[in-house]
């Protein structure tokens, strides 16, 4: 049986595989010359200050995150990161290097103070 592909459809088939890629979109409609107009930067604020350095999810639920920060001190979250609250405001030192859970108590946190 000897097929033959028409030659429309040969065409069509050539003009897609030479579309550039630049108007390919992707599933939710976005093309890269849709995303040309962005430009990269670091995710975390822009000051050095808010550097994040350790985070502790504790085993049996995860929306209980404990975050260190180099100059914030220790922050905690009881609904996955939605909201923070600071829980180690008052104390001499702010600058966090570490945060652990008690592996036979997590409801034991260590911490260590100063930077890495």
């Amino acid at each position: 049986m000897n097929r033959r592909i028409p030659l429309r459809a040969l065409s069509a088939l050539a003009a897609l595989l030479c579309w550039p890629a630049t108007h390919a979109a992707a599933p939710d409609g976005l093309s890269a010359a849709d995303l040309e107009a962005l430009q990269w930067r670091e995710l975390g604020t822009a000051a050095t200050s808010g550097r994040i350095t350790r985070f502790a999810v504790h085993p049996d639920d995860v929306r209980i995150i404990y975050v260190a920060t180099a100059s914030g001190g220790l922050w905690k979250s009881t609904n996955a990161g939605t909201t923070w609250k600071p829980i180690f405001e008052h104390q001499t030192s702010v600058s966090m290097g570490d945060v652990a859970m008690a592996p036979t108590n997590p409801d034991i946190v260590w911490v260590g103070t100063g930077e890495q």
